[in-house]
């Protein structure tokens, strides 16, 4: 029986996705390039340790990262199973039809499915699929879940197995209630907060040990809120989201006994995405893997080759562990992911076998020999070099354009052609950039052709919070009656004004019939029971707007909502508000309003005006989209991750903007931009479209960078594959023979700054790091720089 299930296995797979799904006795670490079928890999693998090595179900553990996938691959799962045993019976059996199922839960068709096939196999084999309701594929959140509803009774902490769990709005709550009877409302965002608190958990640092952590004022602060904070869930009987993987770690350590209850029970471990994994994932799977023996191995400093040679009795008693991954997909680092827990995992299991998927299903030749031209510039990766199934001897068009405006128009009338053309679909079309900000000339040029669009997993421009802000002082300043635009405003940035007084005022203005602009406006007369310190912000409040609506009158509506801004101080609030690559991304959403603005040469109210109908219109006709099936896809490339597109743009290329400036002075950061470059072009199917702009609006100043160096690493590869379309207004680079005569990397002397190194280089212009901090990175005329040799 197990020779025709092997056979089975044979003809559905290929040779490398067959040795890898059939290796059961020793740990697996499966490299998969992408579109090479791991998930493919992964369901069969599961399938053959039930049938072919009668594995009872309920002791394997599946970890996936959504729980759409994982319902999926339980599915998947069944479904080989119910084709092997077909294969057994060397006859027809009825298989299910599962996309007419839908409506059926799925533990229901299991039933039905093996009540139907029951008679098929052996009855080792009935009692084991009679298990299959039991097997475990779940994400790490869920799984943990379980694993504490059974046992934090065991953590002899107020918690017991009642406990409900906050979302991330419950726990933001939470969170903004412990600020504010710590009366640090004034420190810190409740935003920040929360996220440094999230990092700290991910980490295994509790309060006690977070405090050797601090580095900072503003972390001392969310100390004291994070020790109140956790007080105050467990006093709830609750859990935040994090939690969830921090209190087993707790417990495990705690309790080792527990740990090796459930080690007994997972013989198989299988992690599907495992290069996405965090720190305090990674460890609670090498707790499973190795139960109570984990805290021998982890007080020990054996490298793998002593590990095996010493510790052999507890290698051989490990649950056998797979993990599938591609560690040119890890674009995960600076939200904690750690990929050199696999580049080293021979550490923790020094037997392990490393498989490669090296053949790709998805995508046309051109395509798979340009991730493989980009990706190999990378050095801290596992080698694997993908080969297409498909053939076809397409190209990939590279289009170079004046201005980011330009570029999106060209690849938006582009859409268009082959949209009536070639009888695509608009959602077969994806556009794809490396931050959010980006999208803005995007949306701006679909809404007027009149082309519905979504933004996948994020906020179309207009609904950003930040953009929303800023909307919104400019309504109220032209219209004190704008009551909406007043309570977004009156506490943005912090002010102190609260709520609950905001209700009261707007209690009173409902009472006597007036506007709630004209109670702030008499805050003094007004019988309200508030402090005279509220009352003092309220005034502030109301000198502000005067003052700003007295600036308006000189300004174009740019130049308003620049020094609008400033005055608020609106950079600095978003700082306090997110975590720094966040904040980033905000600001750059308001520069984009403010390139927008810049159309508007009118000053005064009038131009505002003009400004706020056209933000009305372009708002109201993202709106009218929703009703639509059929939509054009921009997303960010991290966005973009498990999906494909028959048609892919990836805008953008330039230095500075993909990869991202700071990428320059971090080796381990330009290895993710790339990896990310690398993602981006994987999801591309049939066409794939690669764009930059000669000039670009950045901080409402005109930036020319270079073309991304990306593009050289492709022109270097595959020149024979690119095929470019210089339709900008100037498609000749510079011949300044002094331009020429600098390069990146180059050290250099200014008479005034001194010694630096040049980290950019475009035109005649250089940006160059200076070794002074007090001057650090300064634009440079290159006229003024002296090469050292």
């Amino acid at each position: 029986m197990k020779q025709q299930i092997l056979e089975y296995l044979k003809n559905n797979l290929n040779s490398q996705q067959f040795e890898a799904a059939t290796r059961t006795k020793t740990h697996s670490l499966i490299l998969a390039g992408a579109g090479s079928g791991k998930t493919r890999t992964l369901t069969h693998k599961i399938a053959y340790l039930i049938v072919g090595e009668e594995v009872k179900p309920s002791n394997i553990l599946a970890v996936t990262f959504t729980n759409k996938a994982a319902n999926e691959m339980k599915e998947r799962v069944w479904n080989i199973i119910e084709q092997i045993r077909e294969q057994l019976n060397n006859s027809q059996t009825n298989l299910i039809n599962y996309e007419s199922e839908e409506d059926l839960d799925f533990d229901q068709l299991v039933n039905q499915t093996f009540q139907s096939i029951k008679s098929i196999s052996s009855p080792s084999l009935d009692r084991l699929l009679t298990d299959f309701k039991n097997l475990w594929i779940w994400t790490f959140h869920s799984i943990f879940l379980k694993i504490l509803k059974q046992d934090i009774k065991h953590l002899k902490k107020n918690y017991n197995s009642d406990f409900i769990i906050y979302d991330s709005d419950d726990s933001q709550k939470l969170i903004k209630e412990t600020i504010k009877e710590l009366h640090l409302a004034d420190k810190i965002e409740p935003k920040l907060a929360k996220s440094i608190i999230s990092d700290w958990k991910n980490r295994w640092l509790l309060p006690q040990a977070a405090a050797y952590k601090v580095e900072n004022e503003t972390e001392e602060v969310i100390l004291k809120i994070y020790e109140k904070y956790q007080k105050k869930l467990e006093e709830s009987n609750a859990l935040d989201f994090d939690d969830l993987l921090l209190l087993p770690y707790t417990l495990f350590k705690l309790k080792p006994n527990i740990l090796e209850k459930w080690h007994n029970k997972f013989k198989h471990i299988l992690v599907d995405e495992a290069q996405d994994t965090n720190w305090i994932q990674f460890e609670l799977i090498k707790m499973l893997s190795y139960g109570k023996d984990y805290f021998q191995l982890f007080n020990s400093d054996l490298s793998s080759d002593n590990l095996l040679n010493q510790s052999s009795d507890i290698i051989s008693k490990s649950s056998i562990v797979t993990f599938i991954w591609d560690d040119f997909q890890s674009i995960y680092w600076r939200r904690g992911a750690v990929m050199e827990n696999f580049l080293n995992v021979k550490n923790w299991w020094p037997d392990i076998k490393i498989f490669k998927l090296e053949t790709n299903y998805r995508s046309l030749p051109h395509i798979v020999e340009a991730w493989n031209a980009i990706i190999k510039y990378n050095k801290n990766q596992y080698e694997k070099q993908i080969k297409p199934a498909k053939t076809g001897n397409a190209t990939i068009k590279v289009f170079i354009r004046s201005t980011e405006i330009d570029e999106a128009q060209w690849i938006i009338d582009l859409i268009k052609k082959m949209k009536e053309n070639y009888q695509f679909n608009r959602s077969d079309f994806a556009i794809l950039y490396r931050t959010n900000a980006q999208s803005q000339p995007f949306e701006q040029i679909l809404i007027s052709e009149w082309i519905p669009y979504k933004i996948w997993w994020g906020f179309k421009f207009f609904e950003r919070k930040e953009i929303k802000d800023i909307i919104a002082y400019l309504r109220y300043i032209l219209n004190p009656k704008d009551n909406l635009s007043l309570k977004r405003i009156i506490n943005t940035p912090s002010r102190k004004i609260w709520d609950t007084t905001i209700r009261k005022l707007e209690e009173y203005a409902a009472i006597h019939n007036l506007n709630l602009a004209d109670v702030i406006q008499n805050i003094d007369w007004i019988p309200i029971k508030i402090s005279s310190t509220t009352k003092l912000n309220i005034k502030q409040f109301i000198t502000l707007i005067k003052f700003l609506k007295s600036q308006l009158k000189n300004q174009t509506p740019a130049e308003f909502i620049k020094n609008l801004i400033n005055t608020i101080r609106y950079k600095d609030y978003l700082k306090d508000l997110e975590w720094e690559e966040k904040a980033q991304e905000r600001l750059e959403n308001i520069w984009q309003l403010i390139n927008l603005a810049s159309n508007f040469k009118t000053k005064g109210e009038e131009g505002l005006r003009q400004f706020l109908n056209e933000v009305s219109l372009l708002s109201e006709m993202e709106n009218q989209w929703e009703e639509w099936g059929d939509f054009v896809k921009l997303m960010t490339i991290h966005a973009s991750k498990w999906l494909e597109f028959p048609v892919v743009f990836i805008v953008g290329l330039e230095e500075n903007v993909f990869p991202l400036s700071r990428a320059k002075l971090d080796p381990q950061e330009m290895e993710e931009e790339r990896r990310l470059m690398y993602v981006a072009i994987t999801r591309a199917q049939k066409h794939l479209f690669l764009s930059l702009a000669k000039s670009r609006q950045k901080w409402w100043q005109t930036q020319y960078n270079q073309p991304s160096r990306f593009l050289e690493e492709l022109e270097k590869e595959i020149p024979h594959l690119l095929k470019y379309f210089d339709v900008s207004d100037n498609n000749k680079k510079s011949n300044n023979t002094l331009t020429a005569s600098f390069e990146e990397g180059d050290i250099v002397r200014h008479k005034i700054f001194g010694k630096g190194v040049i980290v950019d280089l475009w035109w005649d212009v250089a940006i160059v790091k200076f070794f002074n901090p007090k001057f650090w990175n300064r634009k440079i005329d290159i006229r003024f720089l002296e090469k050292i040799e």
